[in-house]
Formats: structure tokens, sequence, C-alpha cells
């Protein structure tokens, strides 16, 4: 209450208020509809508390323009209370009456009493007034009412002022000002489009016309942001042609910026000019950026402008290539997130987690938005929007042990009567938490149908990001609402025969991948093949992945088995053709590379055999490395088994050379990438010690697995410090373990993966690091795999089939089957299909090899079955291997004997020497 009454006489002071006046206000209770007498009435003090009242957690108009109805965050360039920016000191009485205005009827009043006798300088600060009176509305409404209410509200608002026929006299003797400041006629070119005037209205056009004509004459960068806010509010191409006589200033005066009051300005135009901003343009604006960082103009003070000059980098189109230059301009506010207000906080959150990075700053921004969160409850203000925005920042990077609490925060949320707005933010909080209760889930996508089957509008708006978001969800949990599915084909069937859909080839894809991955009507399935057929020349990388998967989703739905006999041919045509023209372009970067290899593996290796040949061919463009295209880089590699070098170099080098911005998570799978390859990256020493001081950085942050593998990646280049060693195999580390994977999400799978990778690192540790007196205690798994194993192999024909045939090989060369032993366990539980007792003290351990134990595209033995072969030998033991796809290759006896001779003769050759 205390900070309350200091903000309270803080706001009297600066409205020049009576503390009676300000405390009667107070009262004042808002009815849903608005009427013209609570317009003329609107009360600036009554406002004016509210808004200050939030003061904690809204420190600028920023918070108002972030939201979808109002300006982008970028296109915010005026302070807390706009009054003041044109004059703040004035002597003029007439502005300093304007500013006195507390409300609508004030305002309307001074100008029926004063009409005859202002001028443009007056004309342009009613608008800031009348701006800052809207801006209030909105936020006090903002406390008690959610995004779709408030824009109806405003609209009301906007319409019943702009019919007031003072406001319309205004608008016509704006029309007639000769304004002879630049800078009072931008703001009130802005402004007034702000408070609700069309730019297609003649008084705007006629601003329009006069401010492009003095600043092309003397141009202000100021000015210049406030003239592209206002013609590209309606983004069409009238837009550019408003701006195409200005586009030459604004882009030679990217080598003038020297405060950070420019770049914020010029941030601002080239985000409204995006479509049209050029690569040397792009570089020129980078290296102004970096000039300004290093020269200290852009630092912790400029909160605003450093949110204005990222959010411009973070653009899709080119935010890969900006990565490290978005982390050194975000890294600035470190240990400085505290000064950001919510909706900032948010947007900084949103690019932590398109990049995932910079790592050092997450700890902070999670602290800020718990506390923002925990004073929005208390207080029961701010807008269930908010709140599941701020409750997705901080489960988006929670730690492992804390996704009971969340999963109890979510059942609550739960209980909330949320607009289909509030679901689609609900839905990221649901997929970061992997929550897979079917209950849950149930009730979430019923609840999402309910909505949009009672709301038109969201429903048009979003049907397609309702799809794409259920077959992630199907994707990553496995469960189905069959209901919803059914409902949305339906819809999509009638955007399909009378929307506009069909001519929009990427709406078409994203609306094609639903239809392949669960539609069950004959016609629609066959003319989305056939369409896809024809515009393939259409279909980017992206919506090439998507189809691919959501077709294999297809082809394991019983209802899609249609797919199988009528399209499949159709389909792998269409995708072959997409892949081939993005394999022929001249420079793949980083990110297509890793959508085609996944686009490969939907497909399948048999299908994908043909391409790997000309991915091996093309030339990668690694200068988009970023820690979100190594994460997807790294699963993609992984999940194909294949092998590529220079793309595992590329990635080494981003995390050695940006230790301080990549997660230790993202960076692990790199180091268990290298492991699973069995390759030594470029420059590995300074990799392995950046890593090593990641994993100490982010150690309490990093899931189980993530941890061991860590570790095991280390010991495979024996990196491995008795310091994680000590750490992993304690009491409390296991117990911590087996909570962790209590609360899982997917119990079987990660589950068997973890104690899989714990026994690989357990078995390392006791053989290669024995002076860290570590115990073997994994015994027991192993019997249990090897059961499972023998008995997947005694039904599997080409596996029984493969050894019986070597064996009996082995037999014929050896010319003596006592000496040669079948499935020899080793200690710690290693496995040899074949033990060769060649001479007394000579002993072969024969391994077969399967395909999934060599990398593809560049074949080599992987690391796991490296590190066995070393093993082996360390046991006294001579190791050969015979290749299944070799063997398979070899048709006659003869050559099957040659192959085998060629196991061991030279091995012998050099025995009897």
């Amino acid at each position: 209450m205390l900070i309350l009454r200091r903000i309270s006489y803080q706001l009297m002071r600066s409205y020049k208020l009576r503390p009676s006046t300000f405390l009667a206000a107070k009262k004042l209770k808002f009815s849903p509809s608005i009427s013209t007498n609570f317009i003329r009435n609107f009360h600036t003090n009554t406002a004016l508390h509210e808004y200050h009242e939030e003061s904690c957690y809204i420190n600028d108009d920023e918070a108002f323009d972030s939201e979808e109805y109002f300006n982008n965050i970028l296109n915010q360039d005026q302070p807390m209370l706009v009054k003041d920016i044109l004059y703040p000191n004035s002597s003029d009485p007439l502005i300093n009456d304007i500013k006195k205005c507390s409300c609508v009827q004030d305002v309307l009043n001074f100008i029926n009493k004063f009409s005859n006798i202002l001028d443009y300088t007056h004309h342009a600060q009613i608008v800031l007034v009348l701006w800052d009176l809207q801006k209030m509305f909105c936020h006090i409404n903002t406390i008690t009412n959610e995004k779709p209410e408030i824009k109806a509200l405003l609209n009301d608002y906007i319409c019943q002022l702009l019919n007031q026929e003072e406001i319309k006299s205004l608008l016509e003797s704006i029309k007639e000002d000769e304004f002879d400041d630049a800078n009072v006629l931008s703001a009130t070119l802005l402004y007034l489009h702000k408070i609700g005037v069309d730019v297609g209205h003649d008084t705007m056009q006629k601003l329009i016309r006069e401010l492009e004509g003095k600043l092309c004459e003397d141009f202000s960068v100021v000015g210049a942001s406030r003239y592209t806010q206002t013609v590209f509010s309606n983004y069409n191409l009238a837009s550019y042609f408003y701006c195409k006589n200005l586009i030459p200033h604004i882009y030679n005066f990217i080598d003038k910026c020297d405060t950070a009051e420019d770049i914020r300005s010029i941030s601002i135009c080239l985000n409204n000019l995006n479509k049209i901003v050029t690569e040397e343009v792009l570089e020129k604006y980078k290296n102004k950026v970096r000039g300004l960082i290093e020269n200290g103009v852009i630092n912790k003070n400029e909160h605003v402008t450093i949110l204005k000059v990222v959010m411009f980098l973070n653009f899709p189109h080119w935010r890969y290539r900006n990565t490290l230059l978005i982390s050194q301009c975000i890294m600035q506010l470190q240990n400085h997130i505290n000064i950001l207000n919510v909706h900032q906080l948010i947007n900084v959150f949103d690019v932590l987690l398109k990049n995932y990075e910079p790592a050092e700053i997450v700890n902070e921004t999670q602290r800020c938005a718990l506390k923002f969160l925990h004073q929005l409850d208390s207080d029961q203000t701010g807008s269930l929007e908010v709140r599941l925005k701020l409750l997705s920042c901080i489960a988006s990077f929670s730690l492992p042990s804390q996704r009971p609490q969340f999963i109890n925060i979510v059942k609550k949320f739960m209980e909330y009567d949320m607009s289909g707005q509030n679901l689609l933010d609900f839905f990221k909080v649901l997929l970061y938490m992997k929550n897979s209760d079917p209950l849950m889930c149930k009730a979430y996508w019923t609840k999402l149908l309910k909505v949009m089957e009672h709301n038109l509008e969201f429903k048009n708006a979003y049907l397609l990001k309702v799809c794409n978001n259920y077959i992630n969800f199907h994707q990553s949990t496995n469960l189905r609402h069959v209901k919803l599915e059914k409902r949305l084909n339906q819809w999509l069937e009638g955007e399909i025969e009378q929307g506009i859909i069909n001519y929009i080839p990427a709406r078409f894809a994203m609306l094609s991948s639903f239809v392949l991955a669960y539609g069950n009507d004959v016609s629609i399935l066959n003319h989305v093949v056939n369409k896809l057929s024809i515009q393939w020349q259409q279909i980017n990388t992206v919506d090439c992945y998507n189809l691919s998967r959501s077709f294999q989703i297809g082809l394991y739905q019983s209802q899609n088995r249609l797919l199988q006999s009528r399209y499949v041919n159709i389909f792998n045509a269409t995708i072959d053709k997409c892949i081939k023209r993005d394999l022929q372009e001249d420079e793949i970067n980083m990110s297509k590379l890793q959508l085609l290899i996944k686009t490969m593996m939907c497909r399948g290796a048999g299908r994908s055999k043909h391409m790997m040949s000309k991915l091996m061919q093309a030339k990668v463009n690694s200068e988009d490395m970023c820690s979100r295209i190594i994460k997807y880089m790294c699963y993609a590699l992984l999940s194909s088994n294949f092998f590529l070098p220079n793309i595992l170099d590329a990635m080494a080098d981003y995390v050695s050379r940006s230790k301080n911005y990549v997660m230790a998570v993202n960076a692990e799978k790199v180091m268990y990438l290298c492991y699973n390859c069995g390759y030594i990256p470029k420059n590995s020493e300074k990799f392995f010690n950046s890593f090593s001081d990641l994993i100490v950085r982010d150690q309490e942050r990093m899931p189980g697995l993530s941890y061991i593998q860590s570790c095991l990646g280390l010991s495979y280049f024996n990196y491995l410090s008795d310091t994680f060693i000590k750490q992993i195999f304690t009491p409390q580390f296991l117990e911590k373990l087996d909570a962790e994977l209590l609360n899982c999400y997917s119990k079987d799978i990660y589950s068997e993966r973890v104690r899989n990778r714990l026994m690989l690192l357990n078995r390392t540790v006791c053989i290669d690091y024995p002076e860290s007196n570590v115990p073997w205690f994994h015994q027991k798994y192993i019997d249990e795999v090897e059961r499972k194993a023998t008995l997947i192999s005694q039904n599997a024909f080409y596996d029984r089939s493969f050894s019986f045939k070597v064996k009996l090989y082995l037999i014929k060369y050896f010319q003596n089957s006592k000496n040669i032993l079948s499935d020899v366990i080793t200690p710690y539980g290693y496995h040899i299909d074949y033990v060769v007792q060649a001479k007394e003290d000579v002993k072969y351990a024969v391994l077969l090899m399967r395909p999934k134990a060599f990398t593809k595209l560049h074949v080599q033995l992987r690391g796991m079955y490296q590190t066995k072969v070393r093993h082996l030998e360390m046991f006294g033991y001579k190791v050969a291997y015979v290749h299944f796809d070799e063997w398979k290759d070899l048709v006659y006896g003869e050559d099957k004997i040659n192959y085998i001779r060629n196991l061991f003769e030279p091995n012998m050759h050099e025995t009897n020497k």
C-alpha cells in the first residue's frame, strides 16, 4: 500500500490532480458495454492509477503495442506518456492546458472553446493526449478482460470517439494545417493513426504526402520510423509505394547511425521494409550494430533499442545467420533483465526458444518470469494470456525434477475458461512438459474443439495452425483425439471445395499434411495427392518434410490403408523431384540440409539410398550454424546414422567458439554424435575443454540422460575427469536419476535408454579408469538384455542364416570345430559371436557386424563398436569382424572362404614371425 500511495501522489503531480479527485476516481467501475457518456468522461487519473499500479510489471506503453491489434513491439517509439515528447517544457499556455486534460470530455471542451486560435502545434498536442487516454483505457480493460473482449471494447471506443463532432472538426483543421516542423508532422501522423484514423482518410493522405516531401528534402530517421509505422500498418503493395522515395535515404542512413536512438529508429524502418532488405543492406546493418556494441553505445541502459535490434535480426528468413549477433545483443542485458517489463521479457524468451541461446541468460530470465507470475497471481491482475505465456517461459527451460510441480500447475490452468488464443498458448506448455496423461490431453483437445465450433472467426484464422499442432502432439505423445480429427477433416474438406486455399501453395501444403495423416475420404486424398504432384515445384523444403512425415503417419493409420494401394507411387515420385531439386543447388545451408536428411528418414532407407551419393556431393554452407540448427542436425544425423565429417567439424567448432552462448544440453548432442560416429573432430582439444566447461556450468539443468551421454562421449575420447566420475557414481545422483525416470514422459523408451547408457558408462569406467574404483553393477541388466537378444535372433531368419553360414565357413577354413566357441560372454558383459583358438596363445574374437554397426554415407565402425573392439583387445583377443553387407554380396563358396582367409592370414603371418 505504501508503494501504491507513493505512486499515486507522483501521478497526481504529473497530471495536477487533487487527492480527493484521485481517490474518488479509484471507486469507478466499468460496465462491459461502452456508452458515449463513458467515452466522454473516461478519467485519466483513474486510468493512470490502475496503469501505474502495475508499474512493477509494465513500465511503458510497449505492453499495449505488443498485443495483436496494436503495432508490433518493433514499432513502439514513444515513452510511457507521449504528451511530453514534443513540448516537454513549453511556455505556451494552450499547450499546457491541453496536457492538463484528464478525460476525453476535457479535450472535447478545449477544442470547442479554442478551435479558432489553435495552430498545428496545438493540434499535435491534442492528438498525443488522446493517445495517452486511449492507452489507459486499454490497460484498465487488459487487467479484467481477455484479448477478444478488449478488442471489441477498443473498436467500440474508437468508433464512438471518431464520431464526435469535435474530433471531426479537429481532423479538418489538421488537414488545413501547414506544418513547419517535420518532427511535429510525423508525430501527428503516427498518433492520429494509433487513435484509429485510417490511412486512407483524406487528412492522413495529406499528411503522408507532406511528410514524405519533407523527409526527402531533409531526412530525419525518427520521422522516417514514424512514417513507416503508419503506412505499413495495413501491409500491402501500397505501403511500399508510399515508401519508394524514402527507401534510398533509409538505407544510406545506416552508415550515419551514431546513437542508440538512431539505431532504434532505423531498426523500426528496416523491420517494416524487411521483405525488400537486401543482403548488402543487412550486412551493413549488422556491421553497424557490432560497432555500436564495441563502442558501448548499445548497452544495458538501452534495453528498448536492444529489443528492436534483436527482433529485426530474428526474422525467420535470416535468423540463423544472425544468431551470434542476436546473442551478443541480448547478453548486454545480463544481470539487468529485471529492468524489462513483462511483455519485453516474454519477447526475450521468444528469442531464446527460437534460437536456444544465449545460455548464460536463461536462469536470470526464468527468475524474472517466475517473479512476474507470482505477482500477477497474488494481485489477481494481468490477463490469462500473459500468465500462460509466462508459464510457458518458465516451463520451457525447467529442470526435469520440476516436472511434477508443473503438471499440477497445468491441471489448475485446465480448469479455467480459456479463449482460443489462450488454448494455443497453453499448448506450448503442454508440449514443453511432454505430458502424456491421456485424460488431460483429451480435455485440452475437447476444449479447443468446442471453441472452434462456437467461434467462427477463430476457426478460420487458426484452422491450419491447430492442424499442425495436432500432428506435432500426436507424434510426440502417440495420443489421439478421433472426434477432433474427424471435425478438422470436415473443415478442411470445406476449405478445399469452397475456399481459395487451392491457390496458395504454402497453405495447401499445410492442409495436405493433415489430410495425408488422418484423412479417409478417397476423393479428397485423390485431389490432394494429384495436386501436389502438379505443383511440386512450389513445395519448399519445410513442406516437403512435413508432407513426408504426415504420409508416414498415414500409412500406419488403419483408415488410411488405401494410401498404400492408390497413392504411394505418385506421392513418392513427387517428393523425389523436390529432393533432387534441392540437392542440385550450388550450395545448401545447414537448415535445409537437416530437413533433407529428416525427409529421407521418413521415406525409409530403401527409397533414400539413391539420394545419398548426391547428398555427399552437395556443397554445404555452414554460415547459418546456431544452437537450434545443432539440435535438429544432430537428431537427423543420429537417427539416420549418417556420418558427415565436415558437418561435425563445423558444429564442434561452433560450440568451441560460442561456449558462452551454447547450452550444455545442445553441446552434448554434438559430443554424443562424435562418439556415435567414432570421429575425432578438428581442433578436438579445444572442443573437449570447452565442452567440459559447459557441463560444469549447466550440470544442474541437464537431464540425467544428457549428463550420462556427455560423460560417455568424454570417456571414449579419454577426456573424462575423475570429478565427473565421482558425481555420477554416487547414491545421490542415482536417486536423482530414479526420481527423474519416475516422472519422465515416456517411461518405456526413455528409461531403457538411460539404463543402457549408464551400463555403457559403467563398463567403460571399470575398464578404462580402474583407478576410480567404481564397481560393476550391471550384470543383471546384461543378462536380461542377452535373453531378449537371443529370443529376437531365434525369430529372425536372416540373422540366424548369417550366423550359421559364417560358422560353417569358419569350420571349413580352420578344419576343426572344437576350437570354435559360440556366444561367449566376457567379463563386463561383452558378447562375442565366435571365439577361435588358433594357437595356444592366440585367441580370435570373431564379431558379426550388422549394418547398424556402421555409419552411412562415409562408412566406418561406430564409436560403441570401436570401444568394444578396443576393450576385447585389452582382454587379450585379436579381433576380426564380418561385415553383413559385404558377406551377403558374396555368391560363391570360394569367395566366402577367401573372405574368411583375409580376416586371419595377416594376423597369423604376424604371429608366425
